[in-house]
Order: structure tokens, then C-alpha cells, then sequence
């Protein structure tokens, strides 16, 4: 329901005090932004004060010792100071020094405590006034300076020294040169500069980072030790700080002395400001401007919560009734919502308790909705969403009950046979709908009862209660065949799908959930070993003696290199217009324990599942160069077939040390062909397109071996730049008895003459055969019939008798 009224008058008309809110906030603001630059005037300010009296006592410094210069030219200018008389100073001279020194104490507004007289060759003539500082603290470098200078001398005590150098002269030539050296206690100039600078200073030495008090005009000096030992030297050097004494705020600043410290480097001169009056000024006003803020704050809050009362007392009524909501109490919560009292006008009030009843209306529209979700998320979480069927955890769980119950039967594992190139190749898209056909012939197949599910992937698993052995392995057979019949339209191909399957009893073959599980995978391993698209039950001394065999033979494609236990031997392949062997694959022989050459098969499939083929493959291919390398000139014109492994054709690490062993051995490369299966190539297309064009710019020739079987197609052949067509020997050896076989061959020879590639028919072992396939146009042949491999190579006629192949 809604509640209209014909006349709206907002909540903001009620609550026109929170402008007043707003305008603490702008006096807050700006409250803040005067206190910062208040204090930033002031800090600003403190500092120009401090630079100014640094610069000040550097002009007073300077001032002094151009007025002893000049005071000290013109008045002994007017006493007269004469030559020396056997290096020492003259009745005359020390009586006119002498009244120099009385006029100097009495008119230079300071006390000098003693006056020195040094010759030209800075030696000790005389002094006068007090001897405060020993001669051999002199700076010797002050007192040959040409010109007036000053410094600062510490030991205990600190003292100002200045020399000013006076020349005698006797017409225009000079002949006499004095240097005059005036000796003032620090302490007596500080009340002067002072006066002047308006702070008290005194002088600390530095000891570290610790601070010792030298000199002061404080009558107690304790107070300033106590304060100066708080601080250290980086904390006040050129920065004012503020401190407290005597209930007083000061500001401290400790400045290098603007004059050369002889004997005490870490010299510093402080000074001490009494600023107790402006920092109360500023406090003050701070404080005046918090306690306003506050007041404006307090009296606004007052009259916020005054027109706020009545509609916050609806809003709590509204918010009293929105808990019955999580009761599902929709019906009641309408009914307390139109029974609120109104309002003289509309307001947000209002448009509350609009939403609150609109609110329930969703609230109780979305339950109706979440209890079907609900539902839903129940099933999913149990059920594969893409084929419908319950999933690993709720197959484990079912099952995990039965095999409680003690139920007998035998537990089925799928897999599909190259689903990765059916996702790689056509998208994910035509995958789906692969697992959705394998979903629904295993459903065809199987009773409705029977507990199957989608393990992931594409991986199936069903359980099948009361069945012996001999049973599921008829049900098996069924669903192999079943699942082989599958036809799924891909980009520009038709996949077929293929299945291994894994079967495993209950009890005898595994009493535990997890025990059942892992047999049954690795009899379906062993179904993938055996070929694909086959099914395989559970053995155990089977299985184990294939364990033992895959580590024996593993062990042996580590070490076969290294042993010298691998050879080439060479099959002759036989061009059907001119009956010669044209060109040999090399082919891989291991020599057992007993040193007998046997097939280098299970080793080759070993090597590939333990990363050591590549480095077999390098060795085939060195071995072959270094046999065409060493062909006579009769046999230069044979070519050598080299099978490359799909992991090292998909390594470009392993292709770069291929066209080194090509380049460095200077082969012709023209006489080698190099076969690929179509798997390998697949599994990433256009890196085996460069590889491929990389190796034949050097003038290699490719093969692509087994073609026909497992996922083969003729866009591959438009898309891979190949030179031979290797048929598969499974269609050859049943020619002469399936015509489809024969259609087959004929339509391919057709296709591959149309791409320009040429063909070879593999297992060709009798003269029917070898006929039927020259018939069809195929170009070359390699069977027992041409010729079996033998180490050495050699160029025969074909074998007119038939032989078996072993």
C-alpha cells in the first residue's frame, strides 16, 4: 500500500537545523585552518627573529674589530709608536703604548682585559692589563694575517681575540710592522650584545650530543645545565625550540659561532628569547575559538534532536515492526504499518513507511524465490550441472554407504581417451557437448538405479551392485563400444569418442572406499596402456609386474646412452616407379643383458613418461648424421627417415640443439626427413608450423607417420607443410579384406596428390598387398616384404617371398 497526501513537506524542513551543523563545520574549518596559520605565522616568525639576531651578532662581531682597527690607527697614529731598539719597544714608545691603553679602556663603551704587542715575526714585545690568556694559546696563523681579524679561544673560560696589524712608516716606506692583539672575555660582551639583540645568550660546548654550559649571564646556572642536559645537539642546532623555565615559556636556539673557534670546534653560541606573552596570546586565542566551536555544537545538537523528536518516534515505530519480517510475519507487519499516525504533510516519514511495506512485499516474493533456489543448491551441490549426474562427493558418500552395508559388485572407472585435443582444437564448447554425449549413452546404457556420476573433467565412475566379474566385464565392453560410436561436430571435423575403463570388485579386489578407487584407476591406466578404447579388470600381480616393468624400463632409458646399450638399425622404404629403396627410417634397438638387439618400444615409452626422450632423440639423430656423413659416393643419394618425439618436437630448447647438430656437422640436410605423429603436432599447431618451416628452410623433409588413426583429419593436412603421408599399418595389413580400408587409401592418395604430398603404406608383408597398394597409386612402401631393418644400409630389390614380422 501507498500513503499519498496531496501536500509534500520534506523532513528537510524540519531539520533546517542541520544547516546550523553545516555552518559548524565551515567555523570549525575554519577554526582549524586559523590555528595552523597562526601558528605557522608564529613559527615562521620566530624564525626571521632568530636568523635576524644571528645576523645581528655577526655585524656586532664585525663592528668590534673595525672599530679596534680604526681606533687602534688613528690613536697610535697620534702617540706615535716607534722602531725597536734591540727588539724591544722604546722608553717612548712603551710610555705612548701605555696612554693608548688608558684612552682604550676608558672610550671603547666594553672592558678589554689585556692588550699585546707583537714585531713582525709575530715575537712578544709587551702587554698590558690583566694576562688572562697565555701566550702560547696565541694563533700564530692570526697574528702573521696582513689583515684585521678576530677569534674565539675556549678552555675553561672564552675569550674574544682580536689582531689587528699596524704598520710604522717613515716617509713612504714602511718600517716597522706591529701586530696588536686585544683579549675580551666573552662573558663581558655577551650584556652588551644582549642590550642589543634582545635575548640572553650564553655559549655551550659540545660533547657528542651532549651539551656542556661554558658561558652565561644567568646569576644561577643551574636551571639552564638542567634544561640544556633534556636536549641534544641535532635538536636545537639552527632550530628554535620552545622550553619552559621558571614557568616561563622561552625560545632556545643553539647557532655556530659567526667567528674561527681555535682549541674547541663544537662551540656554539645560544640564545634565549622570552616569548611567554605570545605563546599565552595564541593559546588564548585557541582556546576561544574550541570553547565557541563547542557552544555551537552543544546548542545546535539541542535543536536537531527538538524538531527530530516527533518523526524519529515514527522511524522507532517503523523499526519495532520490521523485525517481525524474519518471522515471515508479512500480514501482521501491513497491517501495523497502516495503522502509524499521519502527518499534517508528507514527508520521509512517509516514504519509510512506504518502503517498509514494499519491503515486505519483496521480502515475501524472494522467500517464495530462495526456497526453490534453495532446492536447487541442494541439488547442485550433489549434481554435475553440465551432465546432469551426481558428482565425486555425493558418488563417494552413496557409495560409502553401500560398501557399509556390505553391498557386492564391482565399481567402474572412464576415462576419455585425447579429450584435450577435442578441447584444444574445437573450444570447450564441442567438449561439453561431448561430456553431455558420454552422459547420456552411459544413462542408455545403464539401469536408472545404477550409481554413476562425473567425477571431472573427463573422468565418469558407476557402481554396479551384484555383478561377478565376468558380467562387468560384458557391461564394459558395452559401454566401450557405446561410447566409441559417438559422433561430435567440431571446427571443421568430426570428433569420435574413446574411452578407457577400469573395473574393480568388491570385496575381493579392495575393502575401503579409497582402496577401490585408486585400483580402479590404475586398471584403467592399464586400459590406456594396452592401446585405448579398451576396458581393463583389476589384477594385481598383473599391474604389479607392469609397475615392475615401466621402473625397469625407466631405469634403462636413463642409463642407455651412458651404457653404450642403444644402436641404429635402418628399414629400407621402397618407391613403387622405379622398385629402389629410395630413402630408410632409422629405427631404435636396446641391447639386453644378454647382448641381443630387441625393440627399444617399452624403453621409448618409458623415456616419455620420464623426461629422458629428448636426449634419446638427440642421439638417434647424431648417430644418423654421422652414418650418411660416412655413406660411400655410391650411396649419396639415400635419405634417412628420423622419428621425432612430440616432447621434443614441442621444445624449442631441444629443436635449437637439433639445427646446431645440423649446422656444426655441415650434413645435407636434403637427405633428411624427419616423421611426426599428428598428436604432436596438434597439441600446439602453430609452434609446430614454425618449427617445421624452420627445419626445412635448412632442407629438411617431413613426414607425418600414423596417419589415419586416433583423431586424424584433413584440415591438418592443409594446415601442417609436410612432404610424405605415412598411412597407418592398421589400414594396410586388412586391404585385401576390408573394401572400406581400400576406399580409404584411395581417397587419401586423391586428397594427398591434391596438396602435393606423397605417400607411404607401412606393414607391407606380402606381394598381394605390395600390388593392391601400387594399384591405388600410392607412392612408396615399407613392410618385411620390401626389406627388414639390419644395421647397415643397402639398396635391394623387394623381397618376392613373404616373411613374417616380428
Amino acid at each position: 500500500m501507498k500513503w499519498a497526501l496531496s501536500f509534500r513537506f520534506g523532513l528537510g524542513w524540519k531539520i533546517g537545523g542541520l544547516l546550523g551543523c553545516l555552518i559548524l563545520v565551515l567555523f570549525a574549518t575554519y577554526a582549524y585552518l586559523n590555528h595552523r596559520s597562526l601558528n605557522n605565522y608564529f613559527t615562521v616568525e620566530r624564525q626571521s627573529q632568530s636568523q635576524l639576531r644571528s645576523a645581528q651578532l655577526e655585524g656586532m662581531l664585525a663592528n668590534m674589530l673595525e672599530q679596534l682597527q680604526v681606533l687602534s690607527q688613528n690613536r697610535l697614529s697620534q702617540v706615535g709608536l716607534n722602531e725597536l731598539e734591540n727588539d724591544r719597544l722604546t722608553e717612548t714608545s712603551y710610555q705612548n703604548m701605555s696612554t693608548f691603553w688608558s684612552d682604550l679602556r676608558n672610550n671603547l663603551g666594553y672592558s678589554v682585559d689585556s692588550l699585546m704587542l707583537f714585531d713582525s715575526r709575530a715575537r712578544y714585545l709587551d702587554s698590558w692589563g690583566y694576562q688572562t690568556l697565555p701566550l702560547d694559546k696565541l694563533s700564530s696563523e692570526m697574528l702573521y694575517s696582513p689583515v684585521a681579524r678576530n677569534y674565539i679561544h675556549c678552555s675553561d673560560r672564552c675569550y674574544l681575540v682580536a689582531v689587528v696589524p699596524y704598520r710604522f712608516s717613515s716617509g713612504l716606506a714602511v718600517v716597522q710592522r706591529y701586530s696588536l692583539v686585544y683579549v675580551i672575555k666573552l662573558n663581558q660582551l655577551m650584556p652588551v650584545m644582549e642590550k642589543k639583540l634582545g635575548s640572553t645568550l650564553f655559549t655551550v660546548r659540545a660533547n657528542g650530543e651532549k651539551l656542556e654550559l661554558l658561558e652565561s649571564t644567568f646569576r644561577e646556572r643551574q636551571p639552564l645545565k638542567q634544561l640544556l642536559s633534556d636536549w641534544q645537539v641535532s635538536e636545537l642546532e639552527n632550530k628554535p625550540v620552545i622550553v619552559e623555565m621558571d614557568k616561563r615559556a622561552l625560545e632556545m636556539r643553539l647557532s655556530a659561532l659567526p667567528l674561527a673557534v681555535v682549541d674547541n670546534d663544537a662551540l656554539f653560541i645560544g640564545s634565549l628569547v622570552d616569548i611567554d606573552g605570545v605563546v599565552k596570546a595564541v593559546g588564548k586565542a585557541q582556546a576561544i575559538n574550541l570553547v565557541f566551536g563547542f557552544v555551537a555544537l552543544f546548542v545546535l545538537l539541542i535543536s536537531l534532536l527538538l524538531v527530530l523528536r516527533g518523526p524519529l518516534l515514527r522511524v522507532r515505530k517503523v523499526i519495532a515492526i520490521l523485525p517481525q519480517l524474519a518471522q515471515s510475519r508479512y500480514r501482521d507487519v501491513h497491517n501495523e504499518i497502516s495503522s502509524l499516525p499521519k502527518t499534517h504533510f508528507a514527508d520521509e516519514t512517509d516514504d519509510l513507511a512506504n518502503a517498509a511495506s514494499q519491503l515486505t512485499d519483496q521480502l515475501e516474493s524472494m522467500e517464495k524465490e530462495l526456497t526453490h533456489r534453495a532446492e536447487e543448491l541442494e541439488w547442485l551441490a550433489s549434481h554435475d550441472s553440465l551432465t546432469r549426474l551426481i558428482n565425486r562427493r555425493q558418488f563417494e558418500i552413496l557409495l560409502g554407504q553401500r560398501l557399509l552395508r556390505d553391498e557386492r559388485g564391482c565399481l567402474f572407472f572412464i576415462d576419455l581417451d585425447n579429450f584435450k585435443y577435442i578441447n584444444d582444437y574445437s573450444g570447450h564448447n564441442v567438449g561439453d557437448r561431448m561430456l553431455r554425449a558420454v552422459s547420456g549413452a552411459l544413462e542408455q546404457v545403464l539401469s536408472p538405479n545404477v550409481l554413476c556420476a562425473r567425477f571431472g573433467g573427463d573422468e565418469f565412475a558407476f557402481y554396479l551392485p551384484g555383478v561377478c566379474s565376468e558380467l562387468a566385464e560384458m557391461v564394459a565392453a558395452r559401454v566401450v563400444r557405446v561410447v566409441s560410436q559417438l559422433r561430435i561436430g567440431g571446427k571443421e571435423q568430426l570428433h569420435s569418442a574413446s574411452a578407457s575403463l577400469g573395473i574393480v570388485a568388491y570385496p575381493e579386489q579392495g575393502r575401503s572406499l579409497d582402496e577401490l578407487l585408486a585400483h580402479a584407476d590404475l586398471a584403467m591406466y592399464q586400459a590406456k596402456q594396452q592401446g585405448k578404447n579398451c576396458y581393463s579388470l583389476y589384477q594385481r600381480e598383473t599391474i604389479k609386474e607392469d609397475s615392475r616393468q615401466r621402473g625397469y624400463w625407466l631405469e634403462q632409458a636413463r642409463r642407455a646412452i651412458d651404457q653404450e646399450r642403444l644402436t641404429l638399425v635402418f628399414q629400407p622404404i621402397q618407391g613403387f616407379a622405379n622398385g629402389q629403396n629410395s630413402h630408410y627410417e632409422v629405427l631404435l634397438r636396446f641391447k639386453d643383458d644378454s647382448n641381443r638387439l630387441v625393440s627399444a618400444y617399452p624403453l621409448i615409452v618409458a623415456a616419455e613418461d620420464g623426461g629422458y626422450i629428448s636426449r634419446i632423440d638427440l642421439f638417434v639423430i647424431e648417430n644418423a648424421v654421422q652414418t650418411l656423413l660416412g655413406l660411400p659416393s655410391s650411396q649419396k643419394e639415400i635419405s634417412l627417415s628420423i622419428n621425432l618425439s612430440g616432447r621434443s618436437f614441442a621444445d624449442p630448447r631441444v629443436m635449437r640443439q637439433i639445427e646446431k647438430i645440423l649446422e656444426e656437422s655441415r650434413v645435407d640436410c636434403r637427405r633428411l626427413i624427419f616423421e611426426i605423429t599428428e598428436t604432436a603436432a596438434l597439441n600446439n599447431l602453430p609452434l609446430a608450423c614454425e618449427a617445421i618451416d624452420r627445419l626445412k628452410s635448412l632442407g629438411c623433409r617431413f613426414a607425418l607417420d600414423d596417419f589415419g588413426v586416433g583423431f586424424s583429419s584433413f584440415h591438418t593436412l592443409k594446415e601442417l607443410p609436410v612432404d610424405y603421408i605415412k598411412i597407418d599399418g592398421s589400414f594396410v595389413r586388412e586391404l585385401l579384406n576390408k573394401p572400406s580400408d581400400r576406399v580409404f587409401i584411395k581417397a587419401l592418395v586423391e586428397i594427398a596428390g591434391h596438396f602435393g604430398y606423397q605417400t607411404i603404406a607401412e606393414y607391407v608383408e606380402n606381394a598381394a598387398l605390395y600390388e593392391v597398394l601400387k594399384e591405388l597409386g600410392i607412392d612408396y612402401a615399407q613392410g618385411y616384404y620390401v626389406g627388414k631393418p639390419a644395421p647397415m644400409l643397402h639398396t635391394v630389390q623387394p623381397i618376392l617371398v613373404e616373411t613374417s614380422s616380428a
